[in-house]
């Protein structure tokens, strides 16, 4: 993510609920950073740093507000979200077409960008 904002560009955060993600305050530990606290706090820092994180929009918003005006859609997770989050319904209905790097035989997400590794 910090590549992509890098880069210039801007993220929508989206859940089916608008709501803001809670972390899981056993993963904030140095273990799941290479036991560096330093790295931690960085990507605290950083997490904190993402307004639209704390407010994020529902998903249904964004797909009613038109997914064409996005160059890629992330959906962490795998086929749960994308069952549980009507963003299936929207590939379904052809809304992803358009979408650079969408993969449409196995519809997900790839990691490229107007034809650019995003991956960070």
């Amino acid at each position: 993510m910090r590549a992509l904002l890098l880069k210039g560009y801007e993220i929508t955060f989206a859940n089916p609920k608008g709501n803001t993600p809670q972390l899981d305050v056993n993963s904030a530990i140095a273990q799941f950073f290479g036991g560096d606290e330093a790295k931690l706090q960085d990507y605290l820092k950083f997490r904190d740093s993402l307004t639209g994180l704390k407010n994020p929009t529902r998903i249904s918003d964004v797909i009613a507000s038109g997914l064409d005006q996005y160059d890629a859609v992330f959906v962490p997770g795998g086929h749960g979200p994308m069952s549980a989050s009507g963003l299936r319904e929207a590939w379904n209905a052809g809304h992803f077409s358009r979408l650079h790097g969408w993969n449409k035989r196995a519809g997900t997400e790839v990691p490229r960008l107007h034809g650019r590794n995003i991956s960070a």
